[in-house]
């Protein structure tokens, strides 16, 4: 009979800047009621830099050709700090960045009539400048965030909302930890939704007059989409997003400010067409890693790593515990370590949240 040797290894993930003052923002749009819309710029602020202003200017443009329909400032409505928890396992000694959230917010009369065109519109708002500091990207504090959607013809798509982020961004990260995000996006309507990491973008008109705001920056020599915004590798892999339901998957590797940027597109039900997107941009920071890995225990074991010899074809239970300072989630991964290949089933109750079934 073939041995057939695994082992658990214990992985902990937690879900996820600095001062000119800009660190990152996002732009929707929703339905009121008639031709009622209501546009909002969530700006995320770096305490430690300027206030917020008082408006932000910018408006409504058509795609094709390029040119404003309707110049909409938005007021600042109101502000808040972006507060966290004990479950945003929060680096201990550190001085986490503190970030405001300012809501900027007004109204427009949008027609189906005076919003015909099929090629759709965008919204674009812009405020200078970016933090310093930022090691994947050139020359951020020199260059303004851009706050950009797109939404479809009014004509076609009647009472169009737009799809909107549900959770604030985490802007701390522990370095060499293992993370799985997601930002919570919904769409009224239940539309489809894809899902993308992108870069983030600055407008110069001088250098592109007729184009979309969409010129995105440049990377910092090494980094790439391929190597991605944080020089992330998990099993030697790029950071990875699910297109389809949005879910992140990284590991840190470099301490250091980060700039990334998430683009949403929202499509058709029924032609799969994209008829418009959202993008978030935010700043956030890897610090060293002060945490204790978690600890499983059998009758023999007390160890991040416990492994078992089983021979093929043999159903075998065995009982474990991990315990976890301070509480954190767990990733429980299951390897062979003989060089066989066969695989195997494998199912797990945690506490009492249930079962986990896996392989």
């Amino acid at each position: 009979m073939k041995k057939i040797y695994f082992l658990i290894c214990l992985l902990f993930f937690g879900v996820s800047g600095f001062a000119s003052h800009v660190a990152g923002g996002e732009l929707t749009m929703r339905h009121l009621t008639g031709n009622q819309y209501e546009l909002t710029l969530r700006f995320f602020r770096d305490k430690s830099g300027i206030s917020l202003p008082p408006n932000m200017q910018g408006g409504i443009y058509q795609k094709t050709p390029n040119n404003l329909k309707l110049n909409i400032p938005l007021p600042l409505i109101s502000s808040s700090d972006i507060v966290y928890d004990n479950s945003d396992c929060l680096p201990t000694g550190e001085a986490l960045l503190d970030i405001q959230v300012g809501i900027y917010r007004a109204t427009a009369t949008l027609t189906p009539a005076a919003y015909n065109n099929a090629n759709g519109y965008y919204a674009y708002y812009s405020e200078c400048c970016r933090n310093p500091g930022v090691v994947n990207f050139e020359n951020t504090s020199q260059t303004e965030a851009e706050f950009y959607m797109e939404f479809p013809s009014l004509a076609l798509y009647p009472g169009y909302d737009s799809p909107k982020f549900n959770k604030d961004p985490v802007t701390f990260l522990l370095q060499g930890k293992q993370y799985s995000s997601n930002y919570l996006v919904s769409q009224v309507d239940g539309h489809p939704l894809f899902y993308e990491i992108i870069k983030p973008i600055s407008y110069d008109l001088g250098l592109n007059p007729t184009g979309l705001p969409t010129n995105p920056l440049m990377f910092v020599q090494g980094y790439s989409e391929e190597v991605n915004y944080m020089n992330s590798l998990p099993s030697d892999a790029p950071s990875m997003i699910n297109f389809n339901n949005g879910n992140i998957a990284f590991t840190p590797l470099i301490l250091g400010q980060y700039l990334i940027a998430f683009r949403v597109s929202h499509l058709d039900p029924i032609t799969g067409v994209k008829i418009g997107e959202i993008r978030r941009e935010f700043q956030l920071e890897v610090f060293p890693n002060t945490e204790s890995p978690p600890v499983a225990s059998d009758d023999q074991n007390s160890t991040t790593r416990i492994e078992y010899e089983f021979f093929a074809e043999e159903d075998r239970e065995v009982r474990f515990t991990i315990k976890d300072d301070p509480k954190d989630s767990i990733i429980v991964r299951t390897e062979a370590v003989s060089g066989v290949n066969s695989p195997f089933n494998f199912g797990a109750i945690f506490g009492t949240g249930g079962g986990l079934p896996g392989t």
